[in-house]
């Protein structure tokens, strides 16, 4: 045994060296930036922050207390649970989470991040010795410098785009087994777990497999043989298929799941839409440069950078003799083809997914990093072959290329970063020529430049990782709200309401706080269900996200949300319930329920109508017959109080009318000021408001950039709002108050045949309803044709509601209803995934794979 495992480190010493090297550079990273348990500050930024962090939380609190897989009532009212698994949570290394406690889940985050960093250059070194079938110890420098690339510093927390930099090295190793020993397990195997960990990543890979694959394949082939090229290529094509087909029960399902998102609605690009210049693209090459994340960053050139000493050695790889000219031809014809894509925007449209990306552009130029670090590789595999010369003029060209960015005045890179690079290739001229005079010493200078790139990896990660949030605020209020479930489960008797906040932390608080809520924010949500919270006053983003803040007390009762936190709205239809710490909950004093039977005159609502309240009007009219629950509160008087040459403000007054009153405004309002808070949209435009002396008591100011209702509550028997406008814009907001009878005739209504829900779970629900007429049950769940419905044992066709919610028919009298969700796809994604894996272990005996 203890001789196995000293073969073992013998065969594989250069990937264990850069496996352990690459742990103290993470070390050296978490420590210089304070990430806990080193410090107090956490990797969590951007969509982290809003999206991986909340789904990851929620991840572990099902796998820990036995949570529904198949549905969930935690995400945007409702989302099938599978959707985020694939996009975000598929990772197999997102099992660390397990060991560690919900209070401290942000650490398990940065042992993840760290960890794939440190496999990503271990799977490259791997690649390396079995590529070149070498332990050369300068494969551990250069794979270090992939691991660390730029992509790394700019997406370090998109942490589900990671897997692919680790699996990457060994699929192309796949690629070359399947060319050169007529073997495909290990490509099929791990193309299979990219596409599980992450579809959107691994659909790069695989595009980039069949390009790796043409060029491998030219690279090899000494003699054309028609007949030997089509049974690799008829290999390749059938073990790609074989690697999607064992993934079918995910990624069918998935792909049926996506034609319902914003993803796949983009057309095709007529121009380049992350746009920048061809010095930009140069300049990115260096080590230190600045991340591209945001279209209004600095440039929006890709994140290409995998240091300078590639650069060098990709010169040197061009005009080295003893490198074969079909291998300069095949990895160059590589590098020119991904820069044909940074440029031309069909092509990078294609790399994603047929998706123009919502900044974070160039997701796949870590796919670019590894084969500049293949060329570097060869580069140093045959530099002795060079004479000193040779590398002596790159050395000097490549050291006066850094002095053109620095006399050029590329702005992507700093002073400090502009003498990393001459150090760095300095001391690398330097080991080079202490080798070529020195054998006696040649064994030492791998060491040096490990120890060179080591620095450069660690610096650079503290120059751009933004690592600037702090670990306790994210846990913000945290027992206060799940004492606050826990409450409402111990005093409801019913087992699905929905509770909701008015304030966020993320905009996946039902998530990470584990409550069935509204918030949602997901690439893989429905784009429907964003519009019509739009539609009904709601802030989001009309594609894939949406929050809840203070509505009407219609909204509520339209979606089944009971409790909520936050300011207080009205004593006529809310109570307080609970409170802590000063956090106050209110309970409607209304029913609320997932399904109501309604009038079949619901299939008319009118949800495009650009005013929310005549929206929520139409569901109420349409749905129980009650007209005007909502009515226009008309300002009793309007005067300009200031104006300038550019600006004007109004002053409206409005009468009382003894309820809360809610206002929304147009996008030709720049703010409006009502009680002591000024709402100000995203014009940012609102500095004139504070040229009204003497009118208000400014204490808020509320960024209304996601526009929504605003309530409002007032003892005056007159109140005055003031609304600001530009020069060439007007108009009022709109105002509205509730009838209060007709919203309790229409509650009653909406009630009057109630629908009992016995027995609630995610994914299957049984109830059942005394129906006085054949009518409709309209339910607050997205519409999904993964549900099924069935009355009386009798499978009902279901249909949309304002294009987003599930409804079906009921016929007149008792009625046992039974919603069940099954996956849309799949069934036939298993049977695909089942037929792969028997075609596999064919195969597999009889020796063809």
């Amino acid at each position: 045994m203890l001789e196995k495992i000293k073969k073992f480190i013998k065969d594989n010493s250069i990937t264990l060296i850069t496996f352990f090297v690459g742990v103290i550079i993470i070390l050296a990273i978490y420590i210089l930036k304070d990430v806990k348990p080193f410090g107090d500050k956490s990797l969590l930024q951007i969509d982290f922050f809003h999206q991986y962090a909340p789904f990851l939380g929620e991840l572990q609190d099902k796998i820990k207390n036995g949570g529904n897989f198949l549905y969930n009532f935690n995400v945007g009212f409702g989302l099938p649970f599978f959707r985020n698994f694939a996009n975000y949570l598929g990772s197999i290394f997102n099992v660390i989470i397990l060991f560690f406690k919900k209070e401290n889940i942000l650490v398990s985050f940065s042992v993840i991040i760290g960890l794939k960093a440190v496999l990503s250059a271990t799977t490259m070194s791997y690649f390396l010795t079995k590529k070149f079938k070498s332990k050369n110890k300068f494969f551990i420098p250069i794979s270090l410098l992939y691991a660390f690339s730029a992509y790394m510093h700019a997406y370090y927390w998109n942490l589900m785009w990671l897997d692919s930099m680790i699996y990457l090295p060994i699929i192309i190793l796949g690629i070359e087994r399947m060319i050169d020993e007529n073997k495909s397990l290990l490509y099929i195997a791990f193309l299979a777990l990219a596409l599980l960990s992450n579809y959107f990543t691994a659909y790069m890979v695989c595009l980039f497999s069949v390009i790796y694959f043409i060029v491998h394949l030219f690279i090899k082939t000494d003699k054309f043989n028609i007949k030997e090229i089509g049974k690799k290529s008829f290999k390749f094509i059938i073990s790609s298929a074989l690697a999607g087909g064992l993934t079918a029960f995910i990624l069918v399902p998935q792909f049926l799941a996506l034609q319902t998102t914003s993803a796949t609605t983009d057309a095709w690009p007529d121009s380049q839409y992350y746009a920048f210049t061809l010095w930009e693209f140069f300049g990115n090459h260096f080590t230190g440069v600045g991340p591209t994340i945001f279209a209004s960053d600095f440039t929006n050139a890709a994140n290409i950078s995998v240091g300078i000493l590639p650069i060098a050695l990709f010169l040197l790889f061009l005009i080295n003799a003893k490198i074969k000219p079909k291998v300069k031809i095949g990895y160059s014809f590589i590098i020119l083809f991904f820069a044909i894509g940074f440029f031309y925007a069909p092509l990078d449209f294609i790399w994603h997914a047929f998706h123009v990306p919502n900044d974070l552009p160039y997701r796949y130029t870590f796919i670019y990093a590894f084969v500049m670090i293949i060329i570097s590789a060869y580069s140093l595999f045959y530099i002795k072959e060079h004479k000193i010369i040779n590398v002596s003029v790159i050395f000097i060209f490549t050291t006066l290329l850094v002095l053109v960015l620095y006399l050029f005045k590329f702005e992507n890179i700093d002073q400090k970063m502009i003498i990393l690079n001459i150090v760095i290739i300095s001391v690398s001229y330097i080991l080079y020529l202490i080798g070529k005079n020195y054998p006696k010493v040649v064994k030492f200078t791998p060491y040096i430049l490990i120890l060179l790139i080591s620095v450069e990896c660690i610096l650079v990660a503290n120059k751009n990782w933004d690592v600037t949030q702090i670990n306790d605020d994210f846990y913000y209020k945290y027992d206060e709200i799940q004492n606050t479930i826990d409450y409402i489960k111990e005093n409801e008797k019913d087992d699905m309401v929905r509770f909701e906040k008015t304030w966020i932390l993320t905009y996946n608080d039902p998530s990470w706080y584990d409550y069935y809520g509204q918030g949602m924010f997901t690439s893989v949500g429905y784009e429907s269900m964003a519009k019509l919270n739009i539609r009904l006053g709601m802030p989001g983003n009309h594609i894939n996200s949406y929050h809840y803040k203070d509505n009407t007390p219609i909204y509520d009762l339209l979606f089944n949300i009971r409790y909520y936190m936050g300011n207080f709205r009205d004593n006529k239809r809310y109570s307080e319930f609970y409170e802590e710490n000063g956090m106050y909950t209110y309970k409607a004093k209304f029913d609320t329920n997932l399904m109501y039977h309604v009038y079949p005159s619901i299939m008319s609502w009118n949800h495009n109508l650009a005013d929310p309240f005549m929206v929520q009007n139409e569901f109420i009219r349409t749905s129980t017959g009650v007209t005007d629950v909502l009515n226009y509160l008309e300002a009793s008087n309007e005067e300009v109080i200031y104006s300038d040459n550019n600006n004007t403000i109004s002053k409206l007054t409005v009468k009382n009318p003894g309820d809360t009153v809610y206002f929304y405004i147009n996008s030709s309002i720049e703010f409006i000021i009502i009680g002591d808070t000024i709402y100000h949209t995203e014009t940012d435009n609102f500095e004139y408001a504070y040229n009204v002396e003497d009118e208000y008591d400014i204490y808020h100011i509320d960024n209304i950039r996601e526009n929504h209702i605003i309530p409002y509550n007032s003892y005056e028997e007159d109140f005055s709002v003031y609304v600001g406008y530009g020069h060439y814009s007007w108009g009022n907001p709109l105002i509205y108050y509730i009838n209060n009878d007709a919203f309790y005739h229409a509650v009653n209504i909406l009630n009057q045949n109630k629908i009992n829900i016995t027995d609630f779970k995610e994914s299957h629900i049984y109830a059942n309803v005394e129906s006085d007429y054949s009518g409709t049950i309209f339910t607050s769940i997205p519409y999904d044709k993964g549900w099924r419905v069935y009355v009386n044992g009798e499978k009902k066709e279901t249909f949309k509601i304002a294009d987003a919610l599930m409804a079906f028919n009921v016929d007149e009298g008792y009625n046992e209803l039974e919603l069940k969700f099954i996956p849309y796809g799949i069934s036939y994604g298993f049977g695909i995934s089942i037929i792969s894996l028997g075609t596999l272990i064919i195969l597999y005996k009889k020796r063809k794979i």
